[in-house]
Formats: C-alpha cells, sequence, structure tokens
C-alpha cells in the first residue's frame, strides 16, 4: 500500500516537473492573468496619455485577457455611486500613450445604494496596432465619472 502511493506521488512528481520544463507551468497562465484595478471618482475623463488616476475609490474593475482571438473580458463593480442611476461604461484600449480602441460596454445601474456591477462583458483586443494597456470609464453625467488607471494587458 505504501509502495502504490510513493508510485503515484513519484508520478505526480515527474508531470509536474515536465509542465515546469516544458513551460506548462505558471510562466505561461501569467500571461493571461487578470489584472484588479482600483474604480476612482474623477472630475475629468482619463486619457491613454494620462499616467495614474486619483480620487476617492468607487469600487473596481477586472479585465482579464484571454485566449488571443477570444479578446478583454470585464467585469466592472461600482460602490456608493448616485441611486437608481444609469452609467455607460467603456473600455479603452491604448499602445504606450494612444487611442487605439474604445468600446462601450452597456449601461450600468445602480440600485438604492448607489451599488452596481456590469458582468463578463468580452470586447475584441486590437491587433493592429496591438494594445498593450486598457482602462475603464462609467459616465453618468455631470458629477458622475469614474475610471480605473491602464493596466496591462
Amino acid at each position: 500500500m505504501i509502495t502504490s502511493r510513493v508510485r503515484a506521488f513519484s508520478a505526480v512528481a515527474a508531470l509536474v516537473a515536465f509542465a515546469i520544463v516544458t513551460g506548462l507551468g505558471a510562466a505561461s497562465v501569467a500571461e493571461a492573468a487578470a489584472q484588479k484595478a482600483a474604480l476612482h471618482e474623477v472630475t475629468t475623463l482619463p486619457s491613454c496619455a494620462t499616467a495614474s488616476v486619483t480620487g476617492a475609490e468607487h469600487g473596481f474593475a477586472i479585465l482579464n485577457e484571454t485566449e488571443a482571438s477570444e479578446g478583454i473580458i470585464a467585469e466592472v463593480s461600482l460602490k456608493d455611486g448616485a441611486s437608481h442611476h444609469n452609467y455607460t461604461v467603456t473600455l479603452i484600449q491604448c499602445q504606450g500613450t494612444t487611442e487605439v480602441k474604445s468600446t462601450p460596454l452597456g449601461t450600468l445601474h445602480t440600485n438604492i445604494e448607489g451599488n452596481g456591477n456590469l458582468h463578463g462583458t468580452a470586447v475584441e483586443k486590437t491587433s493592429t496596432p496591438a494594445a498593450d494597456h486598457a482602462f475603464v470609464t462609467l459616465n453618468g453625467g455631470t458629477g458622475q465619472l469614474f475610471a480605473t488607471a491602464k493596466v496591462p494587458i
């Protein structure tokens, strides 16, 4: 019984070692890792040239680059926005400081507490020119602007 457990453990260890040596381990998974960014209240919407976003935090956005052919999936969670309010959510893709694509993701509607979510909206990642960063904006009109900083994609 102990011998069979040792053999099973050895087999698993050999498979793990093979995956690491051949590049099937964490390094290949990290390339398409999800990026989480705080959602900040802003007075003007940022651009690709904006280095950072400051202001009170009001939730977050997660940008997940899937397989290259599938694009980017965006999840947005707004906290303490305006009660029963609609926000236009947009994903901006950048190459360096240049905007290469702006894609409306949909409308986020908040509840009585000003909280709302936009789930799993997928967009195509630009390839010509290739986007290397992206950020999310929420536009609810005057005084209701939110954005994340740029994150690598």
